[in-house]
């Protein structure tokens, strides 16, 4: 193979595995976000007929976890992975290029991981938007009861 064909299997090798490590980073970021504004707000009631979002927090937070242990032990993970070994010469020496490629299962569940961290947080959004009303409504029936008015 020319140098210069050997250079672009390697730059690709490079470029397949940054983008496939930026999409587990992107999940872990995803998770510290979801936790770290759940912890925030831990006593978060729970809305009468609808879900109680922390626990399902705590839930979807195990299975991201759960995917990037299994990425990040894909070397030892058996069928999970193809391993590609492809000789490269780059500058008359000899490099063997390692291309770890997530199967498409794989990658779909990080994919769907992801959606769902997303659809929770938007999901948390909207109960603490909700708390906040009643939370302020409460105060405003409290000031009427005792004719008291605070401005601000």
């Amino acid at each position: 193979m020319s140098d210069k064909l050997n250079k672009h299997f390697l730059d690709q090798a490079v470029q397949e595995t940054d983008l496939q490590d930026e999409s587990i980073r992107d999940l872990a970021s995803t998770l510290r976000e979801m936790l770290g504004t759940a912890n925030a707000i831990p006593d978060l009631p729970v809305i009468q007929n609808t879900t109680n979002v922390i626990e399902e927090i705590s839930r979807q937070s195990l299975q991201v976890a759960s995917l990037i242990h299994e990425y990040t032990n894909l070397p030892w993970a058996g069928n999970s992975i193809s391993l590609i070994l492809d000789p490269v010469r780059v500058n008359d020496g000899l490099f063997i290029v390692r291309t770890v490629k997530i199967q498409g299962d794989l990658k779909s569940r990080i994919e769907e991981c992801r959606a769902s961290c997303t659809k929770l947080m938007d999901k948390l959004a909207r109960k603490i938007g909700v708390d906040t009303n009643i939370r302020a409504k409460k105060i405003e029936d409290g000031l009427h009861q005792t004719g008291t008015f605070l401005l601000v």
